[in-house]
């Protein structure tokens, strides 16, 4: 309050029209309030004579509006700054220099404040969130025991009043945190059938993942999380698609990973899925329309939670599976969510591209004919994939999810000169 030399200087110059110094003999040199807590009394003694070291007052104005000890005075000069609307804290402080302060340090030990429950997210144990109980706090309320001192005011120097505490409840209880941490999905895909190599950049993709916290309105990205898959980062060489082809490259396999999250953020609620593409041919580990393929730099998976409180991430591995857990708060107990896959057409392939093998890069695959099949031609599918849901068994929606084209594989076959017969190898060898 020192340090609103002008705000009181201000409030010194409204006053002058509103109050006339008062001539009569109501004169008081100390000024009392005692505050009682539970068998506690604590004084606050202000001395009417003494003001001028207070660096806000006017040494010419000291013993203007009350602060010279006359009592009526003081109470006309609150009445009228409360009249102003000036707020009873700072109305109290410029009649008697730093009580704020000293009613602060009574309340310090007083007051009981509310504290509110506390979640901490632990997805690698048992028990994967820790939550605290809440505290119901117990307060004064300054404001109006600056009422009840001025009501009493008006009729002394010398004030006593019970301090009287309300019930303040905190923010976040223990139960509100408890239903913000539910189970709302989990999703698995199986990896049995993948290399060690391949089997490590799915899990090690997954893991950026795992305890997770998605605020209301934050937007994820599937690469940005993870980064650039290198070698440096843990990732090994294991196969990819590429152009419909199987080749190896560094994070083969991270796919699965990014498939296997999204299909668990399409059970879960308030998520808004905001980026999810198709890889140039079907996967083996999920239905036709529901994978998502990312490549760092030109595909992602982006989502956002569009809910008013956070979602939690687990990932895990186990028994040769990757898990997605998603955890937040239910907002429709009865319903359950199923994935659905519709093959709108199959779309024909038109067969082999053959291509002659003119640096003799493929001579050692080649068969007896002279052909070596690089790629086998496979048909396409348009597919709408939905998320079905059921109340209490029965159907009651159905959301369409994507719209998916996989463009039908033309197979490839190189053509060259034809490998050697058995016989013919043999007595070249022996001519040789």
């Amino acid at each position: 309050y020192k340090k609103n030399n002008d705000k009181f200087k201000n409030m010194q110059n409204q006053l002058s029209p509103h109050i006339k110094t008062s001539s009569s003999n109501n004169f008081c040199s100390k000024y009392e309030f005692i505050l009682i807590f539970e068998g506690k009394t604590f004084n606050l003694n202000f001395d009417a004579t003494n003001q001028n070291s207070n660096n806000y007052l006017i040494n010419e104005q000291a013993k203007k509006y009350g602060r010279n000890g006359n009592h009526k005075e003081a109470v006309w000069t609150l009445q009228t700054l409360l009249n102003m609307h000036i707020e009873p804290e700072i109305a109290f402080e410029f009649l008697f220099p730093n009580i704020n302060e000293k009613i602060d340090n009574i309340l310090k030990q007083v007051n009981q404040y509310p504290k509110d429950s506390v979640l901490h997210f632990t997805p690698n144990f048992a028990n994967k969130f820790h939550i605290s109980q809440e505290k119901i706090g117990y307060i004064v309320d300054k404001n109006q025991l600056y009422i009840d001192l001025f009501n009493k005011f008006k009729y002394s120097p010398q004030v006593s009043t019970v301090l009287q505490r309300e019930k303040v409840l905190p923010n976040v209880t223990k139960q509100e945190n408890i239903e913000n941490s539910q189970l709302l999905s989990t999703f698995s895909t199986s990896i049995a059938s993948s290399s060690s190599d391949r089997k490590n950049n799915v899990k090690l993709a997954l893991k950026q993942f795992n305890g997770m916290i998605v605020k209301p309105n934050q937007e994820i990205s599937f690469n940005k999380t993870t980064g650039k898959r290198t070698q440096d980062k843990g990732y090994k060489d294991a196969h990819i698609i590429l152009d419909g082809l199987f080749v190896d490259g560094t994070g083969g396999g991270v796919c699965q990973s990014s498939t296997t999250l999204y299909n668990a953020l399409l059970y879960c609620e308030n998520i808004k899925i905001l980026e999810a593409n198709r890889h140039s041919m079907p996967v083996s580990y999920v239905p036709l329309g529901f994978d998502a393929m990312v490549a760092y730099g030109s595909s992602d998976l982006r989502f956002k939670n569009n809910g008013d409180t956070p979602i939690y991430i687990h990932t895990y591995s186990k028994n040769d599976k990757v898990y997605v857990e998603l955890y937040g708060k239910k907002n429709n107990e009865n319903i359950t969510k199923k994935r659905r896959s519709e093959v709108l057409r199959q779309i024909s392939s038109k067969g082999d591209i053959i291509k002659n093998d003119t640096k003799n890069e493929y001579s050692d695959l080649m068969d007896e004919n002279g052909y070596y099949r690089q790629k086998f031609s496979k048909d396409g599918f348009e597919v709408q994939t939905y998320l079905d849901y059921y109340k209490n068994g029965e159907l009651i929606e159905s959301k369409k999810i994507r719209h998916t084209t996989y463009p039908a594989q033309r197979g490839i076959v190189y053509k060259g000169k034809p490998k050697p017969k058995f016989e013919e190898f043999q007595q070249e060898k022996i001519l040789n």
